[in-house]
């Protein structure tokens, strides 16, 4: 019994592990995102030092929210997919299929 709940243990922490290093991941490239968009605007209009700053945190604030949106969108679509396929006959299920292969090519 002790073995098995020290597995479980360590699959729990192996897991939170993975997910906070792919969260980190997505933020960072979240934050490498927004300094490329300030620094093209501050190519164009020539920032300060403050309005870079005030700039790289409004870019940021808008590339999380849009992620988070981003992400419900996903949701929101395989939801509606769903429940399009519990209307569809199996042969229009087969057809649908075929339309999003050929669509994907």
């Amino acid at each position: 019994m002790n073995v098995i709940k020290s597995t479980l243990i360590i699959l729990a922490l192996s897991a939170t592990s993975f997910c906070s290093a792919q969260s980190k991941n997505k933020t960072d490239k979240l934050e490498q995102k927004s300094i490329e968009k300030t620094q093209n605007l501050n190519k164009d209009v020539k920032l300060t030092k403050v309005q870079t700053e005030k700039i790289n945190a409004i870019n940021l604030e808008y590339l999380t929210a849009k992620q988070v949106l981003d992400n419900k969108m996903k949701a929101l679509k395989k939801v509606k997919n769903k429940k399009i396929n519990s209307v569809l006959t199996d042969d229009q299920k087969k057809k649908l299929e075929e339309l999003k292969k050929k669509k994907k090519k």
